[in-house]
């Protein structure tokens, strides 16, 4: 019978090189003020995006929706206003 050491099982070295990309995007990030898994919602948003156009129409009507938990979205317009501020140019 094989050992199960954990080093010798594929689903430890999954979750490890997963804790270490995390790890390495962690400081920017951090700076966005946005967790790994927002930072890839926006990834595949935007690989779906074609056109400037497209996207700024999509954030338009992200900023002009109503929202019911005001707080929680004030925070993520705030997030927005940061992305724009260091990817956009105006």
């Amino acid at each position: 019978m094989a050992t199960l050491s954990l080093d010798r099982q594929l689903c430890f070295a999954l979750y490890s090189a997963s804790r270490a990309m995390t790890a390495a995007y962690r400081p920017i990030l951090t700076e966005l003020n946005l967790t790994y898994p927002q930072y890839l919602v926006l990834l595949v948003l935007g690989e779906r995006v074609i056109g400037v156009a497209l996207a700024k129409d999509l954030v338009a009507a992200f900023l002009g929706a109503k929202f019911t938990n005001e707080e929680r979205h004030v925070r993520r317009l705030g997030k927005v206003a940061k992305m724009e501020d260091k990817f956009c140019d105006r």
